[in-house]
């Protein structure tokens, strides 16, 4: 099923839920249920609006990491490639064997370091 059918049938759920409630309402104060319901269906847009507008709330999505380095910018510097290691997600593969960055994959941890160094270095000109 899809995202968008999941909504609707929970708009019909919560409909056919809240008609059942006013009928039972209405049958306990000997009123005709038919009649309430009828006049619910003037009322369930409003409502049915409501259930929408809550359900389609889009969850705010986190703004990137902004990644900063002070300091020395040399490969020898453990902080610099710490850094590095971060602000281009370098990770290891184990089924490869290899260090990734992105869909480019590095047989050793220094060449994927020297490989980042390089796209810092573009990035600061």
């Amino acid at each position: 099923m899809a995202m968008d059918d999941i909504n609707w049938m929970a708009v019909v759920i919560t409909l056919l839920v809240f008609w059942g409630l006013i009928a039972i309402i209405a049958k306990a104060k000997n009123r005709s249920a038919i009649a309430w319901i009828l006049l619910s269906l003037l009322i369930s847009p409003l409502i049915t609006l409501i259930v929408i507008i809550f359900m389609s709330r889009v969850i705010d999505e986190e703004p990137p990491i902004q990644y900063r380095f002070t300091g020395s910018a040399e490969l020898s510097n453990d902080s610099y490639q710490i850094y590095l290691t971060k602000k281009y997600g370098i990770e290891k593969n184990d089924v490869l064997s290899k260090f990734l960055i992105g869909d480019k994959s590095f047989s050793s941890v220094n060449d994927a370091l020297e490989y980042a160094d390089s796209l810092e270095k573009k990035e600061i000109r």
